[in-house]
């Protein structure tokens, strides 16, 4: 029992050295609840053909796996894409219906079409691409109607996910507080933050979009002093925010599917990713799951920023010690799975990468992340550029020098 009592109190303080504030005790219950949900949580997700149809009136409906009650449903956004919530390797029937007169019911004369195959809700499932095509010219027959006339008394259950939202850095969802409740809370952080994939200008495809990906804890603001130095003539900012907590190959695949959903609605061929410390892990990730499920997207550049390509060793105490783990220590220790799968895998093809490192800290590294883990060896050997930073593992994000260390980068004049 003494190892264990002197555990506890070590493994939340080397947690707050991870860059992830020292948590109160009281404050695991809510982590072992966010664990929970978020193991439960899932989601459907893809695109509708509507043919003539008004995209604003289509509905897509999950109902259960023997069609008998509704179980979600969620209406599609202007590219005609949805996401809906759902639970985690549960079957649903899927259902496309016009509700053309906004009653939440499927009224005659209304089109409705059933997905001809069920479909399982589980992690990095691919997209739906349903049709309303084949049934556009004809009505729901009356078994169908059956099936969904619960739905305007259903209650949606929202997960609100934004893509492709204009904001600017000083979004009011930007802030340390909300970027800790996405690691401590990411359940709670999914329901009631939501997170997404944030631009701040329109796109324009004549410009490259450079998607930066915070970290552990971290928050979309942080990037703001990088991005000043980017020229605006030829790049443009795209803003990732994610539940921190959660694992990382969930991660990873969210932020591939909101890459994808951008690419359907415009026709994006080419794009950047920047990188800052756990995003790093996520985003390598999240880039060989794009190379395989869009081979027409360029992936140019990649450059990781003070990332623990090896984890982290405290993330182990936590998982073995601290009363409920967050989700995304499991990933973070050293040598885990998912890092062995990310560097199983190369590169995509034809993706420069540039590691930026630093080392203004007292543990063998930045204060957060050793340099061993920083260095690791897969990951020199891969990148182009390697070079390092006097600074720590937050004022990096900072620095004058790394912010035209990256405009040099990204313009190929760092060679």
């Amino acid at each position: 029992m003494p190892a264990l009592r002197l555990a506890v109190p070590l493994a939340v303080t080397l947690l707050a050295c991870l860059g992830l504030t020292a948590c109160q005790p009281g404050q695991f219950l809510a982590v072992k609840r966010n664990a929970e949900t978020l193991d439960a949580l899932s989601a459907l997700h893809g695109s509708v053909d509507t043919a003539a149809e008004d995209p604003a009136k289509v509905l897509v409906v999950a109902l259960d796996a023997d069609g008998e009650k509704v179980r979600n449903y969620a209406p599609l956004d202007s590219g005609k894409r949805f996401l809906m919530r759902v639970e985690q390797a549960h079957t649903y029937q899927v259902v496309v219906m016009v509700d053309r007169n906004g009653n939440g019911r499927l009224d005659a004369g209304e089109p409705a079409l059933l997905s001809p195959a069920p479909h399982t809700a589980r992690q990095g499932a691919p997209a739906l691409a349903l049709s309303l095509r084949a049934g556009a010219a004809a009505s729901a027959n009356d078994a169908l109607r059956h099936k969904l006339a619960a739905l305007a008394d259903t209650p949606r259950q929202e997960l609100p996910l934004t893509v492709g939202q204009i904001t600017g850095f000083d979004n009011p969802a930007f802030n340390h507080e909300t970027g800790k409740r996405g690691l401590w809370a990411p359940a709670d952080f999914l329901v009631e933050v939501g997170g997404g994939l944030y631009l701040l200008e329109p796109h324009d495809p004549k410009r490259i979009p450079v998607l930066f990906v915070h970290g552990a804890g971290g928050h979309p603001g942080e990037w703001q002093t990088l991005a000043q130095g980017l020229d605006r003539s030829r790049y443009q900012v795209w803003l990732a925010f994610y539940p921190s907590g959660a694992r990382l190959e969930r991660i990873a695949d969210m932020l591939q599917a909101m890459v994808s959903s951008m690419r359907a609605r415009t026709g994006l061929t080419q794009m950047i990713v920047v990188a800052h410390s756990m995003g790093g892990l996520v985003s390598r990730g999240m880039l060989q799951g794009i190379a395989a499920a869009e081979p027409g997207l360029r992936l140019r550049q990649f450059i990781s920023i003070s990332t623990p390509w090896s984890g982290h060793s405290a993330a182990k105490y936590g998982v073995e010690f601290a009363p409920a783990t967050v989700p995304s220590w499991i990933d973070m220790q050293e040598n885990s799975p998912f890092q062995q799968a990310i560097f199983a895998r190369p590169l995509p093809a034809g993706t420069d990468y540039a590691l930026l490192f630093s080392y203004a800290g007292s543990n063998g590294g930045d204060g957060v992340v050793s340099l061993a883990s920083e260095l690791r060896g897969e990951a020199q050997r891969e990148a182009r550029l390697v070079r390092g930073f006097n600074e720590n593992h937050t004022s990096i994000l900072r620095s004058a020098e790394v912010q035209q260390t990256l405009a040099a980068v990204l313009d190929g004049k760092d060679r």
